[in-house]
């Protein structure tokens, strides 16, 4: 398995018991452009499944909410843990918002 550390918008829900598993299909539409991500949650999708191992919360100097969240893939689709964590309503800071 690879892991990752990601910093994303807002507070991510932190895992109680166990680790929080993502499992949303995920395609890649047709017609891509050159220097963007563009893979989506879709239910025609190939399986993918983003695994939230632990959630750290922290606020900015302006008040802005931010989650260091650390995440085991067990599939390795193409920006998976971009579109997931997009899809739950917490994209990765440095992506367009």
């Amino acid at each position: 398995r690879k892991n990752y550390i990601c910093l994303c918008h807002g507070h991510f829900p932190t895992p109680h018991d166990q680790p929080l598993l993502l499992q949303s299909a995920l395609r890649d539409p047709m017609g891509k452009q050159r220097g963007t991500w563009r893979t989506e949650v879709a239910s025609n999708g190939r399986r993918a499944c983003t695994e939230i191992c632990r959630v750290a919360h922290m606020i900015d100097p302006n008040g802005h909410a931010f989650s260091i969240v650390e995440i085991s893939l067990h599939t390795g689709r193409r920006h998976q843990i971009r579109a997931h964590l997009s899809h739950e309503g917490h994209p990765l800071v440095g992506d367009k918002v």
